[in-house]
This record gives C-alpha cells, sequence and structure tokens, in this order.
C-alpha cells in the first residue's frame, strides 16, 4: 500500500515529478485553510511553535528527533525485503504447484 501511495502520489516517478507532487498538495492545503487556522511547521523548530499555535504549554519532554532521513532509508530499505521476501515466496509456491503437477503428469504417464 505504501508504494502505491507513493506512485500515485508522485505520477509513478517520483525523482522526476516528487518534489512538483509536494509543492501542489501544500498549495491546495493553503488554499483550503484560512490563514489563521494555517501553521506552517518545520519539525526543526521543536515545541514552541507547535504549542504556540495549539495554544498550549510547553512539555517538559524533549522534542522528539526519530524520524531523520537516515531512518526513513532504513524503513524504505526494510519495506523493500519484505516485498522481495513475499515476491520470493509467491514465486516459490508457483513453481512448487507447477512441478507438483509436473511429477504427477510424468508418474500417470509411467503408470499407463
Amino acid at each position: 500500500m505504501f508504494y502505491q501511495m507513493w506512485f500515485y502520489f508522485s505520477r509513478g516517478d517520483f525523482r522526476k515529478y516528487g518534489k512538483q507532487a509536494f509543492i501542489e498538495h501544500y498549495e491546495m492545503v493553503r488554499s483550503l485553510i484560512t490563514q489563521e487556522r494555517l501553521l506552517e511547521y518545520d519539525v526543526r523548530d521543536g515545541w514552541e511553535p507547535l504549542c504556540k499555535f495549539l495554544d498550549l504549554e510547553l512539555p517538559c519532554d524533549p522534542f522528539p528527533s526519530g524520524n531523520d532521513t537516515d531512518d526513513f532509508k532504513t524503513l524504505v530499505r526494510r519495506l523493500d525485503g519484505i516485498r522481495i521476501r513475499e515476491a520470493a515466496q509467491q514465486h516459490f509456491y508457483m513453481l512448487a504447484a507447477v512441478a507438483v503437477a509436473a511429477v504427477t503428469v510424468v508418474l500417470f504417464a509411467f503408470l499407463e
């Protein structure tokens, strides 16, 4: 599902259309929300602008930072590995079914 979403979002070529797709998405969101209800937020800014916008006190906990580029690349690699294993497993089962059918045909041919 993750890949289907990215494929649709980036018109089938993330390297070619990804940046433009994000720009268009942001423009669409900006057009739907009034300025006073819109927060253009950069997570590198931490808690302060977010809490101010939401009219909340600053939390004592440090701002989380577990969504960096390396984490994203690791996630994508992990998802790629899962997809490769699933595809290999599907092909294995298909080949196993064909092999069983072939062996069955050969055995019946020899038994007759």
